[in-house]
């Protein structure tokens, strides 16, 4: 957790209290984070001397560890936009609303903490709060209880209030390394070229690439590649059938890791997920047809199977081809019926195809 100083910026003694965490998704925000808060509620830190400054620890043994570790700190927020359902079994989550970040943030911030040691919220995707709920929020970022500290999660800054920014310390996340995230998804028993892929298709997304990789979904994106490359008009129903059920597959699985999104959130996210196969594959095509070097290729673990596909899409038709899946998702995102949105896509990738 040495790393954490240094990420901050600040020394300790110089510590803001309101933190944007804000990068892609995957590449380590909410896990600095949760080191971040293990280090301000830990009883015990450890100090040290590196190269540069003094640093900080938490030492990974007192109780206030233990219970981080444990995932049960009463002194440790997470908030999520799904934490609606709590206040009102009727909503579903779909932003973070004023309610609920009076009820998570505001209202606990207020309350003394358990420990005697101060609290840490984080606040997940707060980009998707409401204009009332940061409004709401601004006098706890500007005068916090003492000993409190909120992170506030987000792609970018920019997508949070000029209000909200102004009262937060900015932290930015870069994406991973390709060869960094595949070395680590083959420390975990992923094999290579598998590990290859995921990496190359995260797009420096370990946490994403660690998830796809653990539900063993890379057998079905070989066949979806497959399947696409050899696409013909009679396959267009089943392999429509076989996509959307896949998506509710992946959705299912999503639910082991965030037992509170809805049915529908969880569809939608597993879509999604066969959407980026689909487009990678696409602009796999494309990137071919235009002379691009085959080991820049996202699915280069099937270049036979893309050099097939380029051969039906000239370049212009997979970039259209790209066009279409990014259409169909946010389709799907505006609750349009999903067989009939399947269909359609499939029909039009097949008729670019001359199918």
């Amino acid at each position: 957790m040495a790393a954490i100083q240094g990420a901050l910026g600040p020394g300790v003694r110089r510590r803001a209290h309101a933190y944007i965490f804000h990068g892609p998704r995957g590449v380590g925000k909410e896990l600095t984070a949760q080191q971040f808060a293990q280090l301000m509620l830990c009883e015990q830190p450890v100090e040290s001397v590196s190269k540069v400054r003094a640093v900080r620890d938490a030492c990974d043994r007192c109780d206030s560890c233990r219970l981080m570790k444990a995932g049960n700190h009463p002194d440790y927020h997470l908030v999520c936009r799904e934490q609606i359902r709590f206040i009102d079994p009727n909503r579903k989550g779909v932003d973070l609303s004023i309610d609920l970040i009076r009820e998570e943030v505001i209202r606990r911030a207020g309350l003394m903490s358990s420990s005697g040691r101060g609290k840490v919220f984080v606040i997940r995707e707060a980009h998707l709060m409401t204009r009332e709920a940061q409004n709401s929020l601004l006098k706890t970022l500007e005068e916090p209880p003492p000993g409190t500290f909120l992170i506030l999660l987000a792609p970018r800054p920019n997508l949070l209030l000029p209000t909200t920014r102004s009262r937060s310390w900015p932290i930015r996340f870069r994406p991973l390394a390709t060869a960094f995230v595949r070395e680590r998804l083959e420390a975990e028993g992923t094999p290579p070229a598998e590990a290859d892929f995921w990496a190359r298709s995260s797009r420096g997304s370990l946490g994403g690439a660690m998830q796809l990789a653990r539900w063993e979904l890379y057998p079905f994106k070989c066949e979806l590649i497959e399947r696409l490359a050899c696409l013909k008009a009679s396959e267009v129903v089943p392999l429509a059938k076989d996509s959307m059920d896949q998506g509710k597959a992946i959705g299912k699985l999503m639910v082991r890791d965030m037992p509170m999104l809805t049915e529908s959130r969880t569809n939608m996210s597993g879509y999604q997920v066969v959407f980026g196969l689909l487009a990678d594959g696409l602009r796999d095509a494309m990137w071919v047809g235009a002379g691009g070097a085959r080991d820049q290729l996202i699915h280069s673990d099937q270049e036979k199977t893309v050099e097939q596909l380029a051969g039906r899409l000239p370049a212009r038709a997979a970039a259209l081809g790209v066009k279409r899946v990014s259409e169909a998702g946010n389709l799907m995102n505006r609750n349009v019926n999903a067989n009939l949105v399947w269909d359609n896509l499939v029909s039009d990738l097949c008729g670019l195809m001359g199918g």
